[in-house]
C-alpha cells in the first residue's frame, strides 16, 4: 500500500507527463507517446480513475492500448524518435561545449533506445500471426 504522499507524487508526475505529451501532440519537437506511457504509469500508481481515463482516451488511448497489449510502436513514431535522438546527439557532439564523455554517454543511451524501439512491431499483429 502506497502512502498518501507517494500517491500524490505519482499523480503529479502523471499530470506533468500528460502535459508534456499533450504539447508533443502539437509541437513536432516533443514526442507524445513516451510521455503518455509515463503518465499512464504515474496514474497506475496513484489513481485508478485517471489511469482508466487516459487508457481509454479518445485521442491517446489507442496507442497506449496497442503498446500495452503488443508493444506496438507505429512507424511514424519510430521515425520521429530516431530523428529526435540523432538530432540531440548531433547537437551534443558538434554544438554543445561539453566534456567528451557527454556525447559518448548520450550515444550509448540513444543506441539502447534505438535498439528497443526497433525491436517493437510497427503494427498490430494480424489474426494469422497472432497464433
Amino acid at each position: 500500500m502506497r502512502s498518501r504522499r507517494q500517491r500524490y507524487l505519482y499523480f503529479a508526475f502523471g499530470w506533468a507527463c500528460f502535459g508534456i505529451g499533450a504539447l508533443g501532440a502539437i509541437l513536432p519537437i516533443l514526442p507524445t507517446t513516451p510521455f503518455m506511457l509515463l503518465a499512464l504509469w504515474g496514474f497506475a500508481h496513484s489513481s485508478r480513475r485517471f489511469h482508466d481515463w487516459l487508457y481509454n482516451h479518445r485521442w491517446f488511448g489507442a496507442r497506449l492500448r496497442a503498446f500495452k497489449r503488443h508493444r506496438v510502436v507505429p512507424l511514424s513514431v519510430k521515425l520521429t524518435a530516431y530523428v529526435s535522438m540523432l538530432a540531440s546527439l548531433a547537437f551534443t557532439t558538434f554544438v554543445a561545449d561539453v566534456h567528451w564523455a557527454v556525447p559518448v554517454a548520450t550515444a550509448t543511451l540513444i543506441l539502447v533506445g534505438i535498439i528497443y524501439i526497433a525491436r517493437c512491431p510497427s503494427s498490430m499483429p494480424t489474426e494469422d500471426s497472432a497464433g
